[in-house]
Protein backbone atom coordinates (compact mmCIF):
# COMPACT_ATOMS: atom_id res chain seq x y z
CA UNK A 1 0.00 0.00 0.00
CA UNK A 2 0.80 3.28 -0.99
CA UNK A 3 0.74 7.20 0.33
CA UNK A 4 0.30 9.30 -2.25
CA UNK A 5 -0.28 13.14 -3.10
CA UNK A 6 -2.70 13.69 -6.21
CA UNK A 7 -3.64 17.28 -6.49
CA UNK A 8 -1.95 18.69 -3.20
CA UNK A 9 -3.91 16.06 -1.04
CA UNK A 10 -2.82 12.77 0.54
CA UNK A 11 -4.21 9.66 -0.13
CA UNK A 12 -3.74 6.14 0.15
CA UNK A 13 -3.24 4.06 -3.37
CA UNK A 14 -3.99 0.18 -1.68
CA UNK A 15 -1.74 -1.52 -4.55
CA UNK A 16 2.23 -2.57 -4.35
CA UNK A 17 2.71 -0.11 -7.22
CA UNK A 18 1.37 2.66 -9.45
CA UNK A 19 1.39 0.30 -12.53
CA UNK A 20 -1.74 -1.64 -10.80
CA UNK A 21 -5.51 -0.56 -11.23
CA UNK A 22 -7.30 0.57 -7.85
CA UNK A 23 -8.88 3.19 -5.64
CA UNK A 24 -7.35 6.30 -4.27
CA UNK A 25 -8.80 6.86 -1.35
CA UNK A 26 -8.57 9.02 1.91
CA UNK A 27 -6.86 7.92 5.14
CA UNK A 28 -10.26 7.86 6.98
CA UNK A 29 -12.37 7.18 4.32
CA UNK A 30 -10.02 3.80 3.76
CA UNK A 31 -9.79 2.88 7.41
CA UNK A 32 -13.91 3.25 8.10
CA UNK A 33 -14.75 1.61 4.62
CA UNK A 34 -16.24 4.43 3.08
CA UNK A 35 -15.64 4.88 -0.83
CA UNK A 36 -12.83 5.87 -2.86
CA UNK A 37 -12.30 9.97 -3.84
CA UNK A 38 -11.15 8.55 -7.19
CA UNK A 39 -9.92 5.55 -9.61
CA UNK A 40 -6.56 4.83 -11.23
CA UNK A 41 -7.30 2.73 -14.34
CA UNK A 42 -4.10 0.48 -16.02
CA UNK A 43 -3.88 2.84 -18.71
CA UNK A 44 -2.99 5.55 -16.45
CA UNK A 45 -6.35 7.25 -16.48
CA UNK A 46 -7.49 8.70 -13.31
CA UNK A 47 -11.25 8.97 -12.98
CA UNK A 48 -13.53 10.19 -10.38
CA UNK A 49 -17.59 10.63 -11.33
CA UNK A 50 -16.93 9.38 -14.78
CA UNK A 51 -14.75 12.69 -15.34
CA UNK A 52 -10.95 12.56 -16.03
CA UNK A 53 -9.04 14.89 -13.52
CA UNK A 54 -5.59 12.99 -14.17
CA UNK A 55 -2.88 10.53 -15.13
CA UNK A 56 -0.25 8.26 -13.29
CA UNK A 57 2.15 10.78 -13.61
CA UNK A 58 0.11 13.38 -12.26
CA UNK A 59 0.54 11.08 -8.69
CA UNK A 60 3.59 11.93 -5.93
CA UNK A 61 4.80 8.89 -4.18
CA UNK A 62 5.10 9.63 -0.49
CA UNK A 63 6.05 6.21 1.06
CA UNK A 64 4.37 3.09 1.53
CA UNK A 65 1.62 3.02 4.29
CA UNK A 66 1.71 0.75 7.40
CA UNK A 67 -1.56 0.76 9.40
CA UNK A 68 -1.45 2.33 12.88
CA UNK A 69 -1.83 0.11 15.76
CA UNK A 70 -5.16 2.01 16.87
CA UNK A 71 -6.54 0.46 13.22
CA UNK A 72 -7.59 -2.86 12.85
CA UNK A 73 -9.14 -3.82 9.26
CA UNK A 74 -11.16 -6.30 10.26
CA UNK A 75 -12.81 -4.09 13.03
CA UNK A 76 -13.23 -1.37 10.64
CA UNK A 77 -14.95 -3.83 7.72
CA UNK A 78 -17.19 -5.60 10.49
CA UNK A 79 -18.03 -2.60 13.07
CA UNK A 80 -19.71 -0.84 9.89
CA UNK A 81 -21.72 -3.80 9.14
CA UNK A 82 -22.58 -4.50 12.88
CA UNK A 83 -23.51 -2.27 15.54
CA UNK A 84 -21.97 -3.31 18.90
CA UNK A 85 -25.43 -2.84 20.55
CA UNK A 86 -26.80 -6.10 19.08
CA UNK A 87 -28.66 -8.01 19.93
CA UNK A 88 -30.69 -5.48 22.51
Amino acid sequence: MLRIRLQERDFIFPEEDLTEEGPIVTQYDYEHGKCSYAHLYSDGTIMRFHHKIGTREDIEVLGVYEFSDAFDPVEAIFGTLFDSSWPP
